[in-house]
């Protein structure tokens, strides 16, 4: 989208014309610690396909109760992971009726804007809403991302999701809390498989005839429900940049679940 200059010194001047925009290295408490605010509810907008109530909405469904299924393939010619898996909420759980906008911070100001935001199911009090602060992300790496991707303590599961911060923020944090899942699942319990596939490679230069190579292809597969996930935690790694590919950071979720609570199927229900 093309940002004429007129546009740009609105966000420049005012930045309350967009919304609140934050720092790298500042949020909400509520964004980074959301296990101090087991009450509210929080979302991502996704400029012009999905409003943040929404996709509040949805999560809070999900974590109450979900599923995953499907697979993920790993190609070694490529050294890359194709996924083909669905999660996905049993039902909605609430309905906008019941929530209501509590505060929002800004990570894009293009295509109209993209925020992050934290509802709630009553009328919060004054009190309650002044304990809301900023917190500078801080640079000693929490227990916990050592401890991952996946460990246990007590009767208690926990999946450490890891994503690299270059572009969409507010994709980058979803990934990684879908990461902090599938570490779960993996280490409940999945299906794997390997393949092995033939195809040709051609050279760029036509005197060289085409080879046929194997590729193996290495798949996992899913088929877990699950209910009571928690966000508990949300860091930023920016000792882990590189302005040569536009990596602003790492950031990393830590989510937690009861060990009862997540189940491995043999066969699929869904």
């Amino acid at each position: 989208m093309r940002i004429t200059l007129f546009k740009f010194m609105l966000i420049m001047i005012n930045p309350l014309f967009l919304g609140e925009l934050y720092c790298q290295n500042s949020y909400p408490d509520w964004f980074l610690h959301p296990a101090k605010y087991p009450q509210y509810l929080i979302g991502y907008s996704t400029a012009g396909v999905l409003e943040a109530m929404d996709d509040a909405i949805w999560r809070y469904s999900l974590y109450g109760e979900g599923y995953l299924i499907g697979e993920a393939s790993y190609f070694n010619d490529d050294d890359k992971w194709e996924k083909d898996y669905l999660i996905e909420a049993q039902a909605p759980l609430i309905q906008r009726r019941q929530l209501r906008e509590i505060s929002c911070f800004q990570t894009s100001p293009y295509g109209g804007g993209e925020q992050i935001c934290i509802f709630s199911k009553s009328v919060p009090s004054s009190k309650e809403i002044a304990t809301f602060i900023d917190e500078d992300v801080s640079d000693i790496k929490p227990k916990w991302v050592k401890k991952g991707p996946f460990f246990s303590e007590k009767d208690n599961y926990y999946g450490v999701g890891k994503y690299v911060l270059k572009g969409n923020e507010n994709d980058a944090w979803r990934t990684a809390e879908e990461a902090a899942l599938i570490e779960l699942a993996s280490a409940v319990g999945i299906g794997i498989y390997e393949s092995e596939i033939k195809r040709k490679i051609s050279h760029a230069s036509s005197n060289i005839p085409m080879v046929e190579e194997s590729v193996k292809i290495l798949t996992y597969s899913f088929n877990h429900e699950f209910n009571d996930l928690k966000v508990l935690e949300r860091w930023l790694d920016y000792t882990e940049n590189d302005p040569n590919k536009n990596v602003r950071a790492y950031i990393y979720v830590l989510v937690r679940i009861k060990a009862t609570n997540i189940k491995h199927y043999l066969t699929r229900t869904k």
